[in-house]
């Protein structure tokens, strides 16, 4: 019992050090936008992101309340994919297309996640994509394509809005 405590005592911290970079290089995308329009948009997504942090290290270092932890992580990790495909673009000079766009934000959200995730739910879903892998998760692909779909909705929705909010 005592290893499984350590085990996930040193995965919290981990974490805990992961939110810390985070905060560090958002801070670093939010202040390197050049324009008004876009710096004022950035600003806004970096506080967004700084507040689901806070509240993501708070309920992580002192709670075991692991789908709140997630929902917070994932929301995050919208937040500072945002910030970070919206660097790219002012770094590249250009605007990346739609479908580029949507699946650099994708990607970047579910590495985030998966990264931010309670220690649990990160082991439950390297379990189960071992599992699917292996050829034994035939119950696993049902929830593999409903996460998916949740997760393009969501991203799709939010992509919406950060384009109407960028473009206004």
């Amino acid at each position: 019992m005592t290893d499984d405590s350590e085990h996930h005592d040193r995965e919290i911290e981990r974490r805990e050090r992961l939110v810390e970079i985070f905060l560090i290089i958002g801070g670093f995308f939010a202040a390197s936008s050049y324009c008004e329009s876009v710096a004022t948009s950035s600003m806004l997504l970096f506080l967004q992101f700084m507040l689901a942090m806070l509240l993501y290290y708070v309920f992580l270092s002192r709670t075991k309340m692991s789908m709140l932890i997630n929902w917070l992580a994932f929301f995050a990790s919208i937040s500072y994919s945002i910030l970070l495909v919206r660097f790219i673009n002012t770094y590249l000079g250009t605007a990346l297309d739609g479908a580029l766009f949507l699946l650099s934000l994708v990607a970047f959200t579910a590495l985030f996640t998966f990264a931010l995730a309670y220690p649990d739910t990160s082991e439950q879903i390297t379990r189960r994509i071992t599992s699917y892998l292996e050829g034994k998760g035939k119950e696993n692909s049902q929830f593999f394509r409903t996460a998916s779909l949740v997760i393009f909705v969501i991203l799709v929705i939010l992509v919406i809005i950060e384009l109407l909010l960028l473009y206004r």
